[in-house]
């Protein structure tokens, strides 16, 4: 565990004391996943130096435990509770018979650095978060739900978001979750910056992203192209705007991705989707028709019947298509799990 992870002494209490345990540890960029199992009779006692470089979730699975990280004691459950370790404190941990979690190794400097995304500001220490994270409410619950399509995503070989651009977006997405939703030591500066972002920046930002919507592009990296944070620039977007500056480019693509299909030309509309920077095919085409009031291979189906009309106007039959352009299962070939493939370290 200490190779795989950070250094710890495990103690085990009672009559012919046994520990059996199984870690399966996949380092992505700047989260790192673990699943770990602990069986054994008795008490066990776990004890961990201050953490230096990195923040450490421990999401339980099985078991309860009960934790002191400094001065904060924490009950560990499953649904209920887990533990989220800053650096700079020491930390115990005992339990009863048995333990299994998802844990993730967060970066410290990501968290740096995402948090002046944010701001607009850097931090010259370490941000110390509540030890205490609910499963059973926001952030927590959304954070357990990334987890697990996570963990989902890079065990399948072909899938797109097991790329290291898409999964630095997630690992992103895992870490504003905890900035803006967990209390942590320097929310207050986050609740309290006012808004300096004019309506004359949405408008640049808008062309902006007109510019760049087939591009793999973030908020973040949005707001770092006009020079404000992206805590600035989703306020400036309410303000003026009334909606989310990611709701006006989702819009945007969509029309997009609509004007291309009505053209009759493009190849498939998978390949539209994917060009506009969808990669949930399923919910695009669930948006496509709650906006435009049909699916969009009926779009493509009718734009390519046009194309080949005759000149008498008699059209020609075209022949039948699946009303769903996204046919499942996508893949045939058998799944292996990447997740597993990683360090296993048994003892």
């Amino acid at each position: 565990m200490g190779a795989a992870q950070h250094p710890v002494s495990v103690d085990l209490f009672g009559r012919a004391p046994r520990l059996r345990f199984q870690l399966h540890h996949h380092p992505l960029s700047r989260v790192a996943l673990t699943h770990a199992v602990l069986d054994h009779e008795g008490r066990l006692r776990v004890e961990a130096p201050p953490l230096e470089s990195h923040y450490f979730l421990q999401i339980p699975l099985r078991g309860v435990a009960e934790a002191r990280h400094g001065a904060r004691a924490v009950t560990v459950a499953p649904e209920k509770a887990a533990l989220l370790l800053s650096p700079g404190c020491e930390t115990t941990m005992q339990g009863l018979d048995g333990f299994e979690e998802i844990t993730l190794e967060i970066d410290a400097s990501a968290v740096a650095g995402t948090w002046t995304d944010l701001t607009g500001e850097p931090t010259d220490r370490h941000i110390s978060f509540e030890p205490t994270l609910r499963l059973d409410v926001e952030p927590g619950a959304s954070i357990v739900r990334l987890t697990r399509f996570l963990i989902d995503e890079v065990s399948r070989p072909a899938s797109a978001l097991a790329t290291s651009s898409a999964l630095a977006r997630l690992e992103e997405a895992l870490i504003l979750c905890l900035l803006q939703g967990q209390p942590h030591s320097s929310e207050r500066t986050l609740r309290h910056r006012p808004t300096t972002a004019t309506a004359s920046v949405v408008g640049d930002a808008e062309a902006w992203m007109e510019a760049h919507a087939a591009e793999p592009i973030t908020m973040t990296a949005v707001a770092r192209a006009h020079g404000i944070s992206l805590r600035s620039l989703q306020r400036a977007f309410e303000r003026h705007r009334g909606y989310a500056p990611r709701g006006f480019l989702r819009r945007l693509r969509m029309r997009r991705a609509r004007a291309r299909l009505r053209l009759g030309g493009a190849p498939t509309v998978t390949q539209v989707a994917f060009d506009l920077g969808f990669r949930h095919l399923g919910r695009f085409s669930v948006d496509y028709r709650t906006r435009f009031g049909e699916s969009p291979s009926a779009t493509l189906r009718r734009s390519r019947s046009r194309r080949r009309m005759p000149e008498d106007g008699v059209a020609k039959r075209t022949g039948t298509a699946p009303d769903s352009a996204f046919p499942w299962p996508l893949r045939s070939e058998p799944e292996t799990c990447r997740f597993c493939v990683g360090e296993v370290i048994t003892g």
